[in-house]
């Protein structure tokens, strides 16, 4: 059954966004369990006359896929992580997939699943939608928050404000993007037009169809961007950059901040330590000062090997960026790039000044430290 919303407990306001349309199962969740059949009981008129019990009904629950049922047939299990549905007619399934046949707007709520989810119509403004697995979207998004762990297929395109985000752990397939903030791990497929977008992909940025401009804001691509135009006539500012991808920037960061707080706590241990070693052995220590000696003792074995760990990740990812540095980074613009755009990669910018017109392919050369432009 859905709710009309859902209650904060702290203020009563009714968050009319969360309906928790969507109820979701892990593999091995009881999702119902069937009463067995019982008969009335006796009930006594006002004249004291013994009224016999009607006999129940049995109601009659059936499964669909992905359910499994107990040797009584009376326990309902899932066999996969998804969403439970009961339909009218008892029908008891669990969906991998499931279809939103309109808008996700306030008679859907927010949307939360592990699996697949195919929304035929929009994603309206302020909504949430969140997946594991692919979200395809028969019309458009508006300034709503979109997560897929995976694939994302947008028929239409983003209509955003700033306030909504689109993320992808995999592609990212449109028709146009207009202030939109998008951030795709793997690659983004755009057909028209990305206008005044804050726009990152870890691996390349694609024109599909004969327009494929970008117009005001930023863009970034970890490897290529194919496009037809950048920037306008009109001399707006627009950002393009290429190189290793923000991610892995990141997770760099992240592990080199870990490794420092492991050598401080580290060596903050070893001091202790050291000072008890320098004790007198012939000393009894108490015991508690023992034991605690000797929690930090494995501690610091526990913090050794968590720094060897973070190490080779570090090495590994080190390798990571050094070849992905080693690629060949590419701005490759098909028609014309206009006053108002700065290019960067390989640390170099190079700002147009004036109108490019015809085939322009911008590289990095790692000779000169520069970026180059290719005719």
């Amino acid at each position: 059954m859905k709710k009309a919303g859902t209650i904060d407990q702290q203020s009563g306001a009714i968050d009319f966004k969360e309906r928790q349309t969507l109820q979701i199962v892990k593999a091995g969740d009881v999702l119902a369990v069937k009463a067995p059949l019982t008969l009335g009981k006796e009930g006594i008129d006002v004249y004291g006359n013994i009224i016999p019990p009607e006999s129940g009904s049995d109601k009659i629950l059936t499964t669909a896929n992905n359910v499994e049922v107990s040797v009584d047939g009376f326990v309902f299990t899932s066999s996969i992580d998804g969403v439970v549905m009961l339909t009218q007619d008892n029908k008891l399934e669990v969906f991998k997939k499931f279809d939103v046949p309109g808008d996700v707007d306030y008679s859907t709520g927010n949307l939360s699943m592990d699996g697949v989810l195919d929304i035929k119509g929009w994603i309206r403004s302020g909504f949430k939608v969140k997946a594991t697995g692919e979200i395809h979207v028969g019309e458009g998004v508006e300034d709503a928050t979109v997560e897929s762990d995976a694939n994302i297929y947008i028929k239409g395109g983003i209509l955003g404000s700033g306030e909504g985000k689109v993320r992808a752990g995999g592609n990212l397939t449109v028709r146009f993007l207009e202030n939109a903030v998008v951030n795709v791990d793997g690659d983004i497929f755009v057909q028209d037009d990305i206008v005044r977008g804050n726009v990152s992909a870890n691996g390349s940025i694609i024109a599909t169809g004969t327009k494929g401009r970008i117009r005001g804001g930023s863009v970034f691509a970890g490897k290529v961007i194919e496009i037809y135009e950048i920037g306008s006539p009109a001399g707006v500012i627009t950002n393009v950059t290429v190189g290793v991808a923000s991610k892995l920037r990141e997770r760099m960061v992240h592990i080199s901040k870990k490794l420092g707080e492991y050598r401080e706590n580290g060596a903050k241990m070893d001091l202790a330590l050291t000072k008890y070693d320098n004790l007198d052995k012939g000393k009894q220590l108490p015991k508690e000062i023992e034991r605690k000696i000797k929690i930090l003792a494995k501690q610091r074995q526990n913090l050794i090997i968590e720094e060897d760990k973070i190490n080779k990740e570090k090495e590994a990812l080190a390798q990571e960026m050094s070849l992905a540095e080693s690629q060949q980074l590419a701005v490759k613009v098909k028609e014309a790039v206009y006053s108002g755009t700065t290019v960067v990669m390989g640390g170099d910018a190079f700002k147009v000044k004036d109108d490019i017109k015809g085939k322009v392919t911008f590289i990095f050369n790692e000779e000169e430290q520069a970026i180059k432009l290719m005719r």
